[in-house]
């Protein structure tokens, strides 16, 4: 009887994943209290958005609107199921909707062929769904999905000391209008190279990387209409060997930075078993990793708003806020509304609400990133009319952060003196990276010893050190808004000469060594142990001997230290 009722509940989510997806709305309730929205969390309701004391939006089955009624609330209905069904039109040449996967591998194919000399096309990994098919299992064959990476910029199939930029769509299956943004940025950066000198020096100078659709599986669900208010991937959380209501993971809670485990895998925002459990989640993540990003756009739906991390609790402030803000806010005030006046809103992720495990705090805290997540339009899925509307108006914020790494930057390379060879070395600034929550050191590329730090305009100070060398003094330096500041640095190594001859007579010590090449001079180091943790310096030279007392001390030990 026990397999007889394990059978029956599998079978029960196999059969309602389209069924329980019916008659789902979204809703605003006014001035939410802390009883509210304590309720709204044990009850697993999806939250959307939230302003405190001000509203909160959720998902809900239409059939729930009763109950909220019932508690005295007065939900307005946002929009609906149905709506977002109407509003999911295939995109074609003549009329505006929405891309499939097929359409946009095949788009992409094309671009890598039309324009070898600026676009190369990478697969970045697979989807959940292609790992289940060519493990054999033949449900998901209509999954077979790769994470798909374009890059923008001069000699693409090489790899060069460049800045790096992303734009990636679709973390969540039912924000396709992620997705159409995405291509509109990278098409207007195809026709206009080599015509606009701006967008050709841009082209040029950096690395850009387009991910236009991070979750083809999820994405399939929503465009086939099957569930469109499918969110997550498509994991197989209850071991069906198919796709069930409940499966998937959140990718935008699976990175992992703050990860936090969801105990609920039916929850709209599980975050799966661990940090980085998916495949999509983790191909961003290495690309991330293997490339200098500077800066990046996450482009989701909806509301309207332009957040910059960290976000996995709220009141963070990072080191570099001032900076961040600064961005975030010429990106808002770029983007009008798409209905009514004004523009888009820039605030810190956590004004939206706190989320652990995001894509923008991993992106910032772990690897630096100057990272975004820039929630479009006032609904998931918008009319097929304001498509077209929506990609124009957001194009000039993407320019804002493409343009942002060339000025308003500090740079330069770190070497080692002896061998120019380049160094992988942190650079520290006071008054900025010792300040806020943490965040990993910024450190310079230990390919090319290139380095970036976004600044708002102003005087500075920095100092560079990697293990094995001198720290360098503090440099002063200065930011301005038009123009990149250039600051070159040579470390150099620390090394001890091999002494060649020692001589002691009565308190008098002699000492010569080895000369070496590139050493301007050497210092003379003294204490009263081998082992002691601050040594006296008696002395500077030039040359390659020394003498001197030893006073009444018993016993003394030398250190010589090269200079360069």
């Amino acid at each position: 009887m026990k397999h007889f009722f394990i059978f029956l509940f599998i079978v029960l989510l196999c059969c309602s994943l389209e069924g329980t997806e019916s008659g789902y709305v979204v809703i605003r309730l006014f001035e939410p209290t802390q009883e509210l929205l304590d309720y709204v969390l044990e009850q697993d309701y999806e939250i959307i958005a939230y302003g405190e004391k001000e509203y909160l939006d959720i998902l809900v089955g239409e059939h729930l609107l009763s109950e909220f009624k019932r508690l005295g609330l007065e939900p307005q209905i946002l929009f609906t199921e149905s709506e977002m069904r109407e509003n999911l039109v295939y995109r074609t040449r003549e009329t505006p909707g929405y891309r499939s996967y097929d359409d946009l591998l095949g788009e992409l194919i094309e671009i890598a062929t039309d324009y070898p000399d600026i676009a190369s096309l990478y697969s970045l990994g697979n989807s959940r769904g292609r790992e289940y098919f060519l493990a054999g299992n033949n449900n998901y064959a209509n999954y077979d999905h790769q994470i798909w990476g374009l890059k923008v910029t001069l000699a693409p199939g090489m790899d060069a000391d460049k800045p790096a930029v992303y734009y990636n769509g679709a973390h969540h299956a039912r924000e396709p209008i992620s997705v159409e943004v995405v291509m509109h940025i990278l098409w207007h950066l195809l026709d206009n190279y080599n015509t606009d000198p701006e967008i050709t020096y841009l082209v040029d100078n950096t690395e850009i990387w387009f991910v236009p659709m991070l979750n083809p599986d999820g994405h399939k669900i929503v465009f086939d209409q099957i569930n469109t208010s499918w969110r997550k991937n498509i994991r197989d959380n209850y071991n069906t060997g198919t796709i069930s209501t409940g499966d998937g993971v959140d990718l935008n809670r699976n990175y992992s930075h703050q990860w936090q485990l969801s105990t609920l895998p039916t929850s709209a925002t599980y975050s799966g078993p661990y940090a980085l459990s998916e495949p999509e989640s983790t191909a961003l993540k290495v690309l991330w990793q293997q490339r200098p990003f500077v800066a990046g756009i996450s482009y989701h739906s909806y509301g309207q708003l332009v957040l910059f991390p960290p976000g996995y609790t709220s009141g963070l402030i990072s080191p570099d806020a001032q900076a961040q803000a600064a961005l975030a806010l010429a990106i808002a005030q770029s983007i009008p509304r798409i209905t009514g006046s004004g523009t888009y809103t820039a605030q810190h992720s956590w004004q939206l609400y706190p989320a652990t495990g995001t894509c923008e705090d991993d992106s910032y805290c772990l690897q630096g990133i100057f990272a975004h997540t820039l929630e479009l339009a006032t609904v998931f899925i918008p009319p097929p009319e304001q498509v077209p509307q929506i990609c124009t108006d957001n194009l000039e914020a993407a320019l804002i952060l493409l343009r942002r790494v060339h000025h308003s930057t500090l740079t330069g390379i770190v070497r080692d003196a002896v061998t120019q060879d380049p160094v992988e070395a942190q650079i520290y600034i006071n008054g900025i990276d010792n300040t806020g929550v943490y965040r990993v050191p910024y450190r310079s590329s230990a390919t090319y010893g290139r380095y970036y730090r976004l600044l708002v305009p102003g005087d500075y100070t920095v100092q560079f050190s990697a293990p094995g060398y001198y720290p360098s003094p503090t440099v002063a330096f200065t930011i301005n808004s038009t123009a990149q500041t250039f600051l070159d640095y040579d470390l150099a190594p620390l090394s001890t000469p091999v002494i060649t001859s020692i001589t002691i007579e009565e308190d008098m010590v002699f000492l010569q060594w080895e000369p070496m090449e590139y050493v301007t001079g050497y210092k003379v180091y003294t204490a009263q142990t081998p082992d002691a943790e601050e040594w006296e310096l008696v002395d500077h030279t030039t040359g390659t001997e020394w003498q001197g007392r030893f006073g009444n001390e018993p016993a003394r030990f030398f250190r010589i230290i090269a200079e360069y």
